[in-house]
């Protein structure tokens, strides 16, 4: 897997409509990534989203995917896109 996005895990947790991005910067939607992965379909606003060279803006990244899951809710709770970091440390 040399292509595609770079995770020191096996999931990653990304928004959709992130930094310095023209389609769509405002879509607040979070995606679920697999390592490797090279492009997601956001299902809110349909934009075909990238993910090569996107590893800094990974919010939280575990080898769970039910971890991930679960920092999705409490970050959607929230209402803030903070980075979680690693949830398996």
């Amino acid at each position: 897997m040399d292509e595609g996005i770079k995770l020191p895990r096996k999931w990653g947790l990304i928004r959709c409509g992130g930094r310095n991005r023209n389609k769509n910067p405002k879509c607040s939607q979070l995606l679920i990534v697999k390592r490797g992965q090279k492009s997601k379909k956001c299902p809110n606003c349909g934009t075909q989203r990238s993910l090569e060279g996107r590893r800094r803006e990974v919010l939280a990244w575990s080898d769970s995917q039910g971890r991930i899951r679960r920092a999705m809710g409490e970050l959607k709770g929230a209402g803030e896109y903070r980075k979680l970091g690693d949830l398996d440390g």
